[in-house]
Formats: structure tokens, C-alpha cells, sequence
């Protein structure tokens, strides 16, 4: 893998060994938040296939994988962002409309 990714690893572990893991559970960081979402977007938009190691075309890094490395399930990640939005100074939660 490389170096590049490894930062990226390395940044996501911090920052959710930032976060207590009873707040984490119902609020994370923006900042984890806004790491979480740029790289969920790069990783889902990865043009390629998971089932030849061989061909030039194989994806490495996934979000699952991505998730799991710095110690979260992609479950988790991707209820974080379920009413993230993002903005040009980072990302911020939707507001819910009442009815």
C-alpha cells in the first residue's frame, strides 16, 4: 500500500482515538466527520473491479477496508454521515424539519 494511504490510515486512528467512545457513539467530531466523508467519497468513486488481483483495474482500498483499519465498522461510518452535508469550510449535519 502506499505512503499516501498509510497518512490517511494514520489520521483516521487519531482521530477517532480523539473521540471518547461513549460521545463517539452519538456524536463525533466534525472533523472525524469531515475525514469520513472525503474519503468515502473518494473510495466509493474508485472506477474498477475487486475479483482479479491481476488485472490493472483492481481496486486495493475500499471504504470497508478503510473503516475496519482504523477501528470502526463501515456501518458505524456511514450512520455518522447519514445527515452529513458538506460545505466549503468542512462538513455540517442537516437539520431535521419537523412536520
Amino acid at each position: 500500500m502506499s505512503n499516501e494511504y498509510e497518512t490517511i490510515i494514520e489520521k483516521g486512528r487519531t482521530l477517532i482515538k480523539a473521540c471518547s467512545i461513549s460521545v463517539m457513539k452519538t456524536t463525533p467530531s466534525k472533523e472525524l466527520l469531515r475525514e469520513l466523508y472525503l474519503v468515502r467519497e473518494y473510495l466509493t468513486s474508485q472506477k474498477g473491479q475487486y475479483k482479479d488481483p491481476d488485472a490493472d483495474d483492481y481496486i486495493y482500498l475500499s471504504w470497508t477496508s478503510y473503516c475496519e483499519e482504523i477501528g470502526i465498522t463501515y456501518q458505524m461510518a456511514n450512520y455518522w454521515l447519514r445527515n452529513v452535508v458538506p460545505n466549503e469550510k468542512g462538513v455540517v449535519k442537516k437539520t431535521r424539519r419537523r412536520a
